[in-house]
């Protein structure tokens, strides 16, 4: 009976030793995209696309091996997702008068927008090394968006309410998508350009924010502040500790707000028509890192 509890005993002190508690961080670079519904013209050709963005992600991760193969790990990190957003077809603009009333010139826009989304995310995962050098993870994520931002171009085309041709303007877009306002402009300067409107000369910032074309009917911001996803990634380790990461990241929740997002296009007879869609984060990050 004695020298069977000594063999639990040891046993257990055994399980316990190959359990342990580690730290690390790693850091690199991050390519994303937004998959979702396309906006298309009455014709059914996509007015939309959504190409891969660059941006980086750091931080820290602890983890718990419950032995040589099995273990499980947090990571807190800074991360940015994104995309490269072009628009280019028919759609409205919203100006107002001298008199402030409101208008909607139709013609043709061509946008094109860096989205850069900042995060704090914490992926929660389970890893196993599969062979000495070879890890593979699984898990969820839950990010925590600190900032979300947008630079880029428009230029539009268009005529009157009276069928007239109107000059075509270039404006700088200057977006903070969580602090921007309706009707707002950018921040980029305080010039202006002038806008012939059927006789009244419309003034135009040179700089657009995230919702100038919209009016204050209309729920701000456009993405969301919370986002739960998926992740799946490898890595290989060059020595005890270094090592080189692939993971990948797919968003489960619904990335922006639809009563923030209408159609751009067109207008329904009792006014905005929304784009009643999912979209999700699509992000690839490869990352170079130390475990301890």
């Amino acid at each position: 009976m004695k020298n069977l509890l000594l063999v639990i005993c040891i046993l257990f002190v055994s399980q316990l030793s190959a359990q342990k508690f580690g730290y690390g961080f790693k850091a690199g670079l991050s390519f994303s995209t937004i998959l979702g519904p396309l906006e298309q013209n009455d014709q059914g050709a996509n007015l939309e696309t959504h190409k891969y963005n660059s941006g980086f992600h750091i931080g820290a991760m602890a983890h718990y091996t419950f032995n040589d193969i099995i273990g499980t790990r947090i990571e807190f990190l800074f991360s940015q997702r994104g995309s490269k957003y072009l628009f280019e077809g028919d759609a409205y603009q919203r100006l107002l008068l001298p008199n402030n009333e409101e208008i909607f010139i139709l013609g043709t826009q061509n946008k094109l927008v860096n989205v850069t989304n900042s995060y704090i995310d914490l992926p929660v995962s389970v890893f196993a090394r599969v062979l000495p050098w070879l890890e593979i993870s699984g898990g969820l994520s839950f990010g925590f968006m600190t900032n979300s931002s947008g630079a880029g171009e428009l230029i539009f085309n268009g005529v009157s309410p009276n069928g007239v041709a109107i000059d075509e303007y270039t404006i700088a877009l200057d977006y903070d998508f969580l602090k921007d306002v309706p009707g707002g402009a950018g921040n980029s300067d305080s010039e202006s350009i002038d806008v012939n409107i059927d006789g009244d000369i419309v003034v135009l910032p040179k700089s657009f924010g995230a919702y100038y074309s919209n009016s204050s009917e209309l729920e701000t911001p456009l993405f969301n502040k919370f986002e739960m996803g998926v992740v799946g990634g490898a890595s290989i380790f060059l020595n005890q500790g270094l090592f080189l990461g692939l993971k990948v990241y797919y968003g489960l929740s619904d990335l922006t707000n639809n009563n923030a997002d209408p159609v751009l296009y067109k207008r329904g007879e009792s006014g905005y028509i929304f784009n009643n869609d999912v979209d999700r984060s699509l992000s690839f990050q490869t990352s170079i890192g130390f475990s301890f």
